[in-house]
């Protein structure tokens, strides 16, 4: 009966066949846990692996045909086993075991074989999260936030939309404005000590807004319709009469 040892030297995987190293046939390797390299974090009751098989002998069309995943605790407790499962398939292969704890770091064994029988394992972990979606989940926990000199809402530059609307005006009525009111009651603004400038709002105080305005249209060389933009609250300088900015359409 032959004797083998499988080794992990760096990333190459060698068997050892009575005492001869000799390099392994194949190797897995890219192990993921919810798609995601060692993800911290996780709330997912049913996480999900993945791994890739690479090849090392040049030979075309090395598959696999079976694998078996171990899934140990932090007392190196076998929690969960799938045994010998006979499929080809290598992604999104579900935990099926008992619930797992929050806030627990777990690691997981692959094995592979592939379609001359040989074998290869490597070895990846997760940590979860707090499991739990309820407020009582964060019940201890501590701000460890910074104070005033910390603060976390620049308008200039951190008030980012992505946003696409219509508008139509109502011809009996004569209406020449219409807008779209975005960003409104951002709690950063209801809170001084949540954005750089110091700001207290109360509700409805704090707005972005833009105004299509087609009152000047055809009149003349000069008449356009325009797009008016303004900025309410978010900056010391801001008017709710007057735009931060007027762009011609």
């Amino acid at each position: 009966m032959l004797h083998l040892v499988t080794r992990l030297v760096g990333l190459t995987a060698f068997t050892c066949i009575h005492g001869i190293f000799a390099l392994a046939q194949f190797e897995i390797d890219h192990l993921t846990t919810e798609y995601m390299d060692q993800p911290l974090g996780i709330d997912v009751e049913s996480p999900r692996f993945g791994w890739q098989m690479k090849s090392f002998d040049g030979q075309r069309g090395r598959h696999q045909i079976a694998y078996q995943i171990e899934v140990v605790d932090e007392k190196k407790s076998s929690i969960w086993n799938s045994g010998k499962v006979q499929s080809g398939v290598s992604n999104g292969i579900l935990y099926t075991g008992p619930a797992l704890l929050p806030k627990h770091r777990y690691h997981w064994t692959v094995e592979v074989w592939d379609q001359e029988g040989k074998q290869q394992q490597n070895t990846s972990w997760f940590e979860t999260g707090l499991m739990n979606s309820s407020i009582e989940a964060w019940e201890g926990a501590s701000w460890i936030g910074g104070g005033p000199d910390d603060l976390v809402l620049y308008a200039h530059y951190l008030s980012v939309f992505k946003l696409g609307f219509s508008l139509q005006l109502d011809e009996s009525s004569e209406s020449t404005s219409a807008g779209v009111i975005i960003g409104a009651n951002d709690h950063r603004l209801l809170d001084k000590n949540m954005n750089i400038f110091g700001i207290e709002n109360k509700r409805n105080e704090s707005y972005i807004k833009f105004e299509l305005d087609i009152s000047e249209l055809g009149k003349g060389e000069e008449g356009h319709a325009k797009m008016h933009i303004y900025r309410v609250g978010y900056h010391p300088d801001d008017s709710e009469d007057e735009p931060l900015r007027s762009v011609e359409i």
